[in-house]
């Protein structure tokens, strides 16, 4: 179905057609494996490190001018150590630490191509992929579009901001985990290289603890029937993180293709998947009249304290039993005390949100024991300290 889209640029700001953004529904998956990352070896990460800073020297400006068409600027080529290895080449295995081949040959090789490294959190070498252009596939080995070193750890990338974490974009491709971490610096970016991925239980945790996970696996039209495994993938994630959403670019494959081929703006494209961005909360207290009605009763006041979230949302909070119902029955989000302290002392506050949500449905909802209760037709009975 076509429906408009602003986050293209050009020729793409009109009306385009987005892929579906639900996955087709087969049986229950596996979810997301978790492991343990098999990690180089001392002296393969020594010899990487020279091999790596080598190739940065000099990226050809073809290379370089390709690298941009997709997203990733000449500041990101340097910021995440892209570089070029310009000829094909041979290594001793033995002087990188590895071990024999089977067949008996001593060098491993090493093509002509884009050097892309993955470094763990130490800023160490952990797996290099060399992305070989298309003059040397279309020579031989055609299938061998990106070639891994051997001796190679097998944890995905990850690229984590510097500041505020709204969430996360998992991708396949390193290169458009650069180009995302470029265009939003306020999104950790997890790449495995290809489709499928294995957590590390930090990063799993790491992953739990954010409002949102994007998963823009690569997605393009199914072939001979078969489901494009991009999409499929995207369902263990779904499965497996309660926020992650299937979130592909509108149009193309991959974020490179969208940059390259449809003039996407991919900050725009990140931005409409995040949550409002935190803003510090704003309090205020109102002061509400209520009783009276006689000449022998006197006029009492009510607080109430407003408060506006970091979403933007507005929570009221009072112990007057008749200003709770007045506020519910307007559809407000309303707390007492007590229902914030049971809140704090069950689920705890950073999940005030799921809180404030089941208001939102069902205002005179009325929390016990850090959870809502049943549904309440009128006002709630308050706790006598409340």
């Amino acid at each position: 179905a076509a429906e408009k889209c602003r986050l293209g640029r050009g020729r793409t700001s009109g009306r385009i057609t987005r892929p579906r953004l639900t996955p087709p529904r087969p049986a229950r998956r596996g979810g997301v494996p978790s492991a343990a990352p098999r990690t180089p070896e001392d002296i393969w990460r020594g010899w990487a490190a020279g091999f790596v800073a080598a190739a940065a020297r000099d990226i050809p400006a073809g290379v370089s001018a390709w690298l941009a068409a997709r997203g990733v600027t000449p500041a990101a080529a340097v910021r995440f150590g892209l570089g070029w290895h310009p000829r094909n080449a041979k290594v001793a295995r033995a002087a990188i630490g590895l071990p024999p081949r089977p067949d008996g040959k001593p060098t491993l090789w090493l093509p002509m191509g884009l050097v892309i490294p993955v470094f763990d959190a130490s800023g160490l070498v952990h797996r290099i992929r060399v992305r070989r252009p298309p003059e040397e596939t279309a020579r031989f080995l055609p299938e061998l579009k990106y070639y891994q070193v051997e001796g190679s750890g097998t944890a995905p990338m990850v690229i984590r901001p510097q500041g505020l974490c709204r969430g996360a974009v998992v991708v396949e491709a390193e290169l458009d985990a650069i180009a995302i971490a470029a265009a939003h610096p306020e999104v950790m970016v997890v790449s495995s290289g290809t489709a499928a991925v294995s957590l590390t239980p930090q990063l799993r945790a790491e992953l739990e603890a954010l409002p949102v996970i994007l998963v823009a696996l690569d997605a393009k039209a199914p072939e001979d029937g078969q489901h494009d495994p991009g999409p499929v993938r995207a369902l263990d994630w779904q499965q497996e993180f309660r926020r992650a959403r299937y979130w592909p670019v509108p149009q193309g494959k991959d974020p490179g293709d969208y940059v390259k081929d449809h003039n996407g703006d991919l900050r725009l494209w990140i931005e409409a998947g995040l949550p409002p961005r935190p803003q510090a909360a704003r309090t205020s207290t109102l002061r509400v009249p209520t009783g009276g009605g006689g000449a022998e009763k006197k006029s009492s006041v009510a607080e109430v304290v407003t408060i506006t979230l970091p979403d933007g949302r507005e929570v009221h909070v009072t112990d007057d039993r008749g200003e709770w119902h007045a506020l519910a029955a307007a559809g407000r989000v309303v707390f007492t005390r007590n229902e914030l302290a049971r809140i704090k002392a069950g689920a705890g506050m950073d999940n005030l949100a799921r809180f404030v949500e089941m208001k939102e449905m069902f205002p005179f909802f009325y929390v016990k024991a850090g959870r809502p209760a049943e549904e309440r037709g009128g006002a709630p009975e308050l706790l006598a300290d409340a």
